[in-house]
């Protein structure tokens, strides 16, 4: 059973909605949209969470907020984006639950870039969102058998750490490979999911 869904096909109906972002209001880098952000500090760095009135369009690390904060601008330099620690602390708080590897169900919203590397980071999520690590060696994380450099991108460019599990994915010899935060990183978040269990 996935993470805060009652089957596969129960998360697989949530993503159509949940990709809000348009191809188009992406490649004008957020031109019309207005974008709240706010910084926390977890035991693996600075964590800046961003989102749309439709959800978390961004969760990275980053070693300082000041970084954090000009990565945000120069991905959407065209989006109102302001500071909102308020009003985003019970979000924050929800998103400090997965990263000390809570099994509680969730659901947090996602606005994910529209292109087809979002929404294969979002068919990927569905995979992962248990508590299980998943093989991309081998593609079945999004039933595609011989999409190995997909999901590898997909992973890779993943704008929503932790919400969309992709440390979760291993390689089919169980190295964990890369994750776009850093390995010690990915490895610590899977320490704190296998601890939690």
């Amino acid at each position: 059973m996935k993470r805060g869904y009652s089957s596969s096909s129960r998360a697989y109906e949530t993503i159509p909605g949940q990709l809000g972002m348009t191809p188009s209001a992406f490649r004008r880098h957020g031109q019309g949209m207005e974008i709240r952000c706010t910084v926390i500090s977890t035991d693996l760095g600075k964590l800046l969470i961003a989102t749309t009135p439709r959800g978390i369009c961004s969760v990275r690390f980053g070693e300082s907020e000041a970084a954090l904060l000009r990565e945000l601008k120069l991905d959407f330099e065209a989006a109102e984006i302001h500071r909102d620690d308020a009003g985003l602390e019970p979000l924050a708080t929800q998103v400090k639950q997965l990263l000390k590897g809570s099994s509680a169900p969730v659901n947090i919203p996602l606005d994910l870039r529209g292109t087809r590397s979002s929404k294969l980071s979002g068919r990927t999520a569905t995979h992962t969102i248990g508590p299980d690590t998943q093989l991309y060696g081998t593609g079945e994380t999004i039933g595609r058998p011989k999409a190995v450099r997909a999901v590898a991108n997909a992973c890779g460019s993943n704008p929503v750490a932790v919400v969309v599990p992709c440390h979760r994915v291993v390689q089919k010899n169980g190295s964990l490979a890369g994750y776009r935060w850093g390995v010690k990183r990915k490895a610590a978040l899977l320490e704190k999911e296998a601890a939690s269990r």
